[in-house]
């Protein structure tokens, strides 16, 4: 499924008001080095040989810098995923894959460790608390040493007004903002993706409490504390919603996708906190523009001593990556097809290059432009670069229609590439033939030949059929014609004449599609090569015996038929009504000229397979 977001474009290079922020010292070293460096030949650019020592120290200590800190912290992560509902409320659907989606995301660009992580299911209060505990004691550790410590806690689940709705128990936030307040991280991020709301489809929480009290709000309200970031899903009078296209929240969702490059618009390999905050603000509130809900508002606050912005991801040190080239423009969906997960959903703009981190694996990307719509198979290897080829992509048709829940979706209808259907395919026909009375015939009924009047037998045909275009075919068959038995006794001397007939050709038929490939009605003609082989009997006669004749010519044929095709790569001929021409068996004495016609109509049915 495709969602219909905004179609007006977004900058994401355009900042939303935050408060002051820091970040690790050191820890944007590069960065900050490449600044001075700037500075310097600015002032210095007169001077090659003082600007030249300074190029030299600058990098000396950027290096230096950067080595020192990157070893000085270390990151730990409590995950929860909670799907399940208090009284009042739905069950989630998503709350799992945004805790398994965040984790590996935090893995592979945020210099997470995975044994740092602990993601927690539907867990109860005490589950909560005592894996907080847990994480305490590992801080006080870490701080005992006076080493840096960064702790991310991330919810995606229900909530009332005052708190976390853990099934049945409820984690007030007086609760919850004291025991993240008395862990000593150097920094605590806190990334809450949870509303009240009432009872709407695919949106979190069903509460009975007031709407006007949003947890979103009172979350960052009462959750700002030093050395602390709370990011929120939703403003204060708004609800945080699910998306069946993404399979996943949507802020959650754009969240991620912003960590692994999309937010990086400077390109410069990193991804701050706001930079992460700011592409899933603007992305959150284009996709939820046409819910049912309406639009979603992310909100943050930080309150980090120090200066600068706060270096949270690093994409460009992923081996793996996605580029997404300046050509293209529109709403760009990557799938991982095993797991069938989105990894990310973007709002590429033109003229813009995008580059995003990915694990190793095959994707399925769909683009969506403002008229056409394209299907990719993306394989990413391990230290590979990608760059999406739409050249090498199959274009789409798609549908519009409403989903459940009040999204605005686009259904993939079929590949144009593969409205026909098919490719090659084998066709095995059986079914009943007959062939009426010629002028040979009756010249035989004049020599008393009985049993050559009309030939009623089994008919059969096999076809291999191609097929270039949607509405045209073109194959090659061999098929039965005509066969007959007949005997004589004349003067007392018993005679017997047969013949069987068959053909060798080409076709070309055209296709009518009806009910999206699933009923094809169909017309051929075509023509080739015939034989009939001939027998002449002769017993009790000094002539006695077997003398065998074979006629060659050709043959016209012309049919219509209705196949139906459940799947691209089986189906069924319904049925199959042929007439041929094909004048073969005929007189060899001299003073006759009479020719039979080995053709006649054919009614087949059968089964068609291939690729």
């Amino acid at each position: 499924m495709v969602s219909q977001d905004d179609k007006h474009d977004v900058n994401y290079g355009q900042r939303i008001p935050v408060t002051h922020v820091s970040r690790f010292s050191g820890i944007a070293a590069p960065n900050a080095a490449l600044a001075m460096l700037i500075r310097v030949y600015v002032e210095n650019r007169g001077n090659m040989k003082q600007l030249l020592i300074l190029v030299a120290f600058v990098m000396l200590y950027a290096a230096e810098l950067s080595a020192s800190d990157s070893a000085a912290y270390e990151a730990y992560g409590l995950l929860i995923g909670s799907n399940r509902a208090g009284t009042g409320q739905t069950p989630l659907t998503y709350a799992h894959s945004d805790a398994r989606r965040m984790a590996t995301t935090l893995t592979d660009v945020a210099g997470f460790n995975r044994g740092n992580l602990q993601i927690l299911f539907d867990p109860d209060k005490k589950s909560v608390t005592d894996a907080i505990d847990t994480f305490e004691q590992l801080l006080s550790e870490k701080a005992g040493r006076d080493q840096k410590t960064v702790f991310l806690f991330y919810y995606s689940g229900h909530a009332r007004t005052t708190g976390l709705q853990l099934g049945a128990d409820d984690f007030s936030l007086s609760d919850l903002k004291a025991r993240l307040r008395a862990l000593p991280a150097t920094v605590t991020v806190v990334l809450l993706d949870a509303c009240q709301t009432g009872a709407i489809s695919n949106v979190k929480g069903v509460s009975a409490a007031s709407a006007t009290e949003q947890f979103s709000y009172n979350s960052v309200d009462q959750l700002n504390v030093s050395g602390m970031a709370v990011i929120a899903s939703s403003s204060g009078s708004e609800l945080s919603q699910e998306s069946r296209k993404l399979r996943g929240s949507y802020f959650s969702h754009h969240f991620t996708v912003g960590l692994r490059g999309a937010a990086d618009i400077d390109h410069n390999g990193v991804v701050t906190l706001a930079e992460a905050y700011n592409y899933a603000y603007h992305r959150t509130l284009s996709t939820t523009a046409l819910t049912k809900v309406g639009r979603q508002h992310a909100t943050l606050e930080m309150d980090l001593k120090g200066k600068g912005d706060m270096p949270f991801a690093w994409p460009g040190n992923f081996s793996s990556r996605l580029r997404l080239p300046r050509s293209i423009e529109g709403e760009v969906l990557l799938t991982h097809k095993k797991s069938g997960t989105v990894v990310a959903e973007i709002r590429k703009v033109l003229g813009q290059e995008y580059e995003v981190a990915l694990s190793p694996g095959n994707y399925e990307g769909l683009v969506q432009t403002s008229d056409k719509a394209y299907q990719c198979s993306i394989n990413i290897g391990e230290g590979s670069e990608i760059t999406m080829d739409l050249a090498a992509c199959a274009p789409l048709e798609l549908i519009r229609e409403s989903a459940k829940g009040g999204d605005v979706v686009y259904r993939v209808a079929k590949s144009k590439k593969d409205r026909r259907r098919e490719y090659v395919m084998a066709e095995l026909k059986l079914g009943y033939f007959y062939g009426g009375p010629s002028e040979y015939t009756r010249r035989l009924e004049d020599f008393r030949y009985k049993g050559l009047s009309k030939s009623d037998a089994l008919g059969a045909s096999a076809s291999i059929v191609g097929t270039p275009f949607p509405f045209v075919s073109i194959g090659v068959t061999i098929a039965t014609m005509d066969r007959r038995v007949g005997e004589s006794n004349l003067r007392s001397a018993e005679q017997a004449i047969s013949w069987r007939s068959f053909r060798v050709g080409g076709f070309i038929r055209g296709n009518l599609i009806l009910g999206r490939a699933l009923f094809v009605p169909y017309a051929q003609f075509g023509g080739g090569f015939a034989r009939a082989n001939f027998e002449f009997e002769a017993r009790g006669t000094d002539s006695e015996g077997v003398y065998p004749t074979v006629f060659d010519g050709n043959y016209i044929s012309g049919g219509l038929g209705v196949q139906m095709n459940p799947v691209r790569w089986f189906g069924v001929t319904l049925f199959h009504v042929d007439y041929v021409r094909s004048h073969l068996v005929k007189m060899t004495e001299p003073t006759f000229s009479e020719k039979h016609n080995n053709g006649g109509l054919s009614i087949f049915t059968g089964v068609r397979v291939g690729y």
